[in-house]
């Protein structure tokens, strides 16, 4: 077994107890998102990294990290490209609160 693997089957073993805990809240969900982006941070071919993060009344529900599309050429146009994937996360996960019954009523804060 590679140690890799090791590492991942020890990191299991000592978290399995911890967790995620959801609370009921009270009044509207409301929804927020952070973004971040990591210029250039692929050595072999220069690609950025986007990460994505939405919460739910304070609880996490979506996160995500994925490789950008295109070479940034400064950390601004792969901060830019970061908000961009960002947003079609927001507009995509509302319109399902929407049919959820979970309607956001004014914009959501992206930071």
């Amino acid at each position: 077994m590679d140690r890799g693997k090791i590492m991942i089957q020890r990191t299991h073993m000592r978290s399995r107890d911890l967790g995620i805990v959801y609370n009921r809240t009270k009044g509207k969900a409301e929804l927020t998102a952070y973004t971040d982006a990591d210029w250039g941070s692929n050595l072999d071919d220069r690609r950025s990294v986007s990460g994505t993060m939405m919460m739910i009344s304070g609880a996490p529900v979506v996160f995500k990290s994925k490789y950008q599309r295109t070479v940034a050429l400064s950390s601004a146009e792969a901060e830019y490209m970061a908000l961009s994937q960002c947003t079609q996360e927001v507009l995509w996960t509302r319109a399902k609160l929407k049919d959820l019954g979970h309607e956001q009523v004014g914009a959501t804060q992206v930071f």
